[in-house]
């Protein structure tokens, strides 16, 4: 296991989105709301729905300035902007879409993805919002044989806490973070993702917020994330309401700026 950091910018985006969307495939069984929404349908469907939304996702994102370049002259500090960074496995043979574009390399894999999304001041107009990848959009409508009105729901509810909470808010957003499980997992390669967004937030002297769910949570509290306060600060579903069991719990959580060294590297 050789894993290496990357940006995401002109890479093959057939490759890049079946990677990532394997990614999400594979996380479905640390949540039974998941589980619920997602688990009658076929494997195959299941993923070729997940890689379309991943691409649209990240072709829309391609049109936005990147997180990276906010300090330099390309592009005005006052916008909208992405950053899409992956860890990959340089000893891990890509998932080369057959008969697509050439991949610049086909001799490492995407195993972690992250994406980062900065809020200028005031920016009422590009609001937080879920359903990420796609995933609650019609032009990619979730398969028949999934619960789409459960994905349809519990993606309004806690859409709407994000923008009572945070909308207008000067901040950036952790929109994805996910790890290829399970032999990438309890290997540092979440932290080492939100790492590189952390510094950039605390020399902003801005804060970063999320929707925690229930298996990123302990991650976000490790790394100095802390519960917001007030009404939205937790987004339940009572899952016996759709056929399951529990309550499933979104938190909406805040990482304030800390002081840092502005002599020292920046990631």
């Amino acid at each position: 296991m050789q894993l290496s950091f990357h940006y995401l910018w002109e890479d093959d985006l057939d490759t890049v989105s079946v990677e990532i969307a394997t990614i999400l495939q594979s996380t479905m069984e640390s949540s039974p709301l998941r589980t619920l929404r997602y688990g009658a349908i076929p494997p195959d469907e299941f993923l070729s729905w997940l890689t379309k939304g991943v691409r649209a996702d990240l072709e829309e994102q391609k049109k936005h300035p990147r997180i990276r370049w906010i300090d330099s002259k390309i592009g005005s500090p006052d916008v909208v902007r992405w950053e899409d960074i992956v860890i990959k496995d340089d000893d891990l043979a890509s998932l080369v879409v057959a008969n697509g574009p050439a991949s610049k390399s086909n001799n490492s894999r995407i195993v972690a993805h992250a994406a980062f999304m900065y809020h200028p001041p005031e920016d009422d107009a590009a609001s937080i919002e879920v359903g990420h990848h796609g995933t609650n959009e019609k032009p990619n409508p979730l398969p028949a044989s999934g619960n789409r009105q459960l994905q349809e729901y519990f993606n309004a509810k806690v859409e709407k806490a994000l923008k009572e909470e945070f909308a207008g808010m000067h901040c950036f957003e952790v929109r994805e973070l996910n790890v290829l499980g399970p032999d990438y997992l309890r290997k540092g390669i979440a932290s080492r993702l939100l790492d590189w967004i952390i510094p950039k937030a605390d020399k902003k002297n801005i804060p970063i917020v999320l929707a925690a769910t229930p298996h990123g949570y302990p991650l976000y509290l490790k790394h100095g994330f802390v519960e917001i306060e007030g009404e939205n600060r937790i987004v339940e579903c009572d899952m016996s309401e759709w056929g399951g069991t529990g309550i499933h719990r979104h938190v909406l959580m805040i990482r304030h700026p800390t002081p840092i060294n502005m002599g020292g590297p920046e990631p």
